[in-house]
């Protein structure tokens, strides 16, 4: 039904006719589109308090606008001149199903806006823009960051970004920023896709975290993915490190086919990479070679429990390699209190090659701290050496056992020509035993040396005891005491002590003593005997000669040789301290045989008592006045005639009277 187009037309006072408003209608109801007015005509709903206008007409029949907690209904609805504000409950409504059903818009000058404004409302949505079939465009031409800005101005406000199934698309020509004070949270109900058509896409908080957290139950519940066949995904963190953490596999792939396809990589000087799993391990599987190399101390470790670590290659060789210049440069440390470490090989055998020392040490307090030994009936144990020899060391026994019958049933040989073998002991010392023969056999010098105040004794319970030297040489069995303080001593029983040679046998000591060579027979019978041959004997010192005896002492000669005592610069003292005539003698006891004292012309010959003495002197010429001697010496001229022979002096210097 239309409305009532024609004006209500009134005779006038001042004009013919003048046209005046309608009536307004009263009803306990709200108009409808089929209610007839005029336009501009009132229609008030007494049951609300509310007033619509009629607002001319439509298809749908009258449009009437409300007022107050009314509605507007009408096609179009135009203020001019405005400003214009409308207070009250206000509402827009359009049921004409047009692409353009409600529109707001401003075409006056560069500096007009649209401005929505609630002043008041403190709900959460005091400002709604819905649409509930349809999408929902805020659409800006203006260049700038901020050309569409949402923006939550108030110090608590948020703005949150929700959508259904139809999810939340950001695209942009240019940067997408996400900028936030505190925690920046995207909720999705559906898959959601953040793309970057030619940009980079970056997810960044200055002071908090950025969290991208996945809860689909599926191994790629979170999933980053370089799709360009030349792309690549980097990770960067700073001193808080880099973590993964997760209760399934973290499995890292790479289909790149160089020798780095995978790379953990810690750049600065400090930097480390660790790997820490829990009882389900660590597993490293390669179809070619992998290399772990370091630039400082390292190792490999299995922490509790009683589990094996094993080193193993199916075809190839496992090779353990250092190239420091120590002795532990390579070290097995089986450390626990009853571990041990055990090397086992097949046919090829155990090789050990060294240009250095090899050392096999064990720590345990047993007599089979350390066993070499081959297992099988006819195997055997061979120990090789160089020049450097074989040594073995222990603090306590070595034992070598073999139940072979040979004379080779235990055999060390460098087999090398210049080989050596050395046997190093402890405290324990080094025991040698054996029911048959013992030969030791050097071709080169060789020597028996105890380090230390401790006895060397070379000892044959019913055998003799020989050393013997082959070398044409004066020392050719050399018997050295080196120590300043040292000596030697020779012990025998009644068969003696027998020196046989067919050279010189030299007794040589270097002591500053006056016993730097002695020989005792120290039993109160024993004595000693000096024999040779034509040689003679011969005794030279360069100091004093000493010969001390508690019986009779006897110098003897046989046959027709003499007897000589000499001192080159000093006397000749023959001293007998017995209290007797014949205290010293001097006697040839042949009939024919003399005694000749030989001294120079002054002092000649001096005969003393102990307290007095006087000189027999002989010369040529008168002593008077020439000669000095002691008072009573006797002068001897062998010139002389009668009365001018013998002389006595008189006064003790050159006074002599003629006898």
């Amino acid at each position: 039904m239309g409305n009532f187009r024609q004006p209500i037309i009134a005779a006038g006072f001042t004009a013919p006719f003048v046209q005046i408003s309608p009536d307004p209608i009263s009803a306990q109801r709200a108009p409808r589109a089929n209610d007839e007015a005029f336009d501009g005509q009132i229609w008030i709903d007494n049951s609300t308090n509310t007033v619509y206008i009629c607002a001319g007409a439509d298809p749908n029949g009258t449009v009437w606008a409300i007022n107050g907690g009314g509605t507007f209904t009408g096609a179009n609805l135009t203020v001019n001149p405005g400003p214009t504000s409308i207070t009250g409950n206000f509402a827009v409504q359009s049921n004409t199903g047009s692409a353009s059903a409600i529109t707001m818009g401003t075409n006056g000058a560069a500096t007009e806006k649209i401005t929505i404004t609630n002043t008041q409302g403190t709900s959460t949505d005091a400002i709604s823009i819905t649409s509930l079939a349809g999408g929902l465009d805020l659409i800006s031409a203006a260049p700038g960051s901020q050309s569409v800005l949402i923006l939550g101005a108030g110090p608590a406000s948020g703005v949150t970004v929700a959508s259904g199934n139809g999810g939340i698309t950001l695209d942009s020509t240019d940067d997408i920023t996400l900028t936030a004070a505190g925690n920046v949270v995207i909720n999705p109900g559906l898959a959601t896709i953040f793309e970057v058509a030619s940009g980079d896409l970056t997810l960044k908080a200055d002071t908090g975290s950025v969290i991208v957290d996945g809860g689909e139950a599926v191994a790629d519940a979170v999933k980053l993915n370089a799709s360009n066949a030349a792309g690549g995904i980097t990770a960067t963190a700073g001193t808080g490190g880099f973590n993964v953490s997760t209760t399934g596999i973290v499995a890292i792939e790479s289909d790149d086919t160089t020798g780095s396809d995978i790379q953990l990589t810690a750049n600065t000087a400090g930097g480390g990479i660790d790997l820490t799993a829990s009882t389900g391990g660590i597993v490293a599987t390669s179809s070619g070679a992998i290399t772990l190399d370091a630039s400082a101390a390292s190792h490999f470790s299995v922490a509790g429990g009683v589990y094996d670590l094993t080193l193993s290659s199916n075809l190839g060789r496992v090779i353990v390699d250092s190239n420091k210049a120590a002795g532990d440069s390579i070290f097995l440390d089986a450390s626990a209190v009853t571990a041990g470490v055990k090397i086992q090989a097949g046919t090829g055998g155990i090789t050990e090659s060294s240009t250095g020392v090899v050392n096999i040490s064990s720590t345990a307090a047993t007599g089979t701290d350390m066993n070499i030994g081959a297992a099988n009936a006819a195997g055997g144990v061979t120990i090789t050496s160089g020049t450097g020899g074989t040594a073995l060391g222990s603090t306590g026994g070595i034992g070598a056992v073999s139940s072979a019958a040979s004379a080779t049933a235990i055999a060390l040989q460098a087999s090398n020509a210049a080989g050596g073998v050395e046997i190093t002991s402890g405290t324990g010392g080094f025991d040698v035993d054996t029911t048959g023969a013992l030969s030791l056999d050097g071709a080169a010098a060789s020597n028996i040396t105890v380090t230390g105040a401790f006895d060397l004794t070379a000892s044959s319970t019913a055998g003799r005891a020989i050393l013997s030297s082959n070398k044409a040489a004066t020392d050719s069995v050399l018997l050295s005491a080196t120590n300043a303080a040292g000596g030697i001593n020779a012990l025998a029983g009644t068969g003696g002590i027998g020196f046989g040679s067919t050279g010189q046998i030299a007794t040589i000591s270097s002591k500053a003593a006056v016993d730097a060579v002695s020989i005792e027979a120290s039993d109160a019978a024993g004595g000693i005997e000096l024999v040779s041959g034509t040689g003679g004997i011969s005794a030279s010192t360069n100091g004093t000669l000493t010969m001390n005896c508690k019986g009779d002492a006897l110098l003897k000669t046989t046959g027709n040789y003499n007897i000589q005592l000499q001192s080159t610069l000093g006397g000749v003292v023959v001293i007998g301290s017995d209290a007797a005539d014949d205290a010293v003698i001097i006697s040839a006891v042949d009939p024919a045989g003399g005694i000749t004292l030989d001294a120079g012309p002054t002092p000649g010959v001096t005969l003393s008592n102990g307290t007095q003495s006087a000189q027999i002197l002989v010369g040529t010429g008168d002593p008077n006045g020439v000669v000095t001697a002691l008072q009573g010496s006797i002068f001897l001229r062998t010139d002389g005639g009668a009365g001018t022979s013998l002389y006595t002096n008189t006064n003790g210097t050159t006074g002599w009277s003629a006898v």
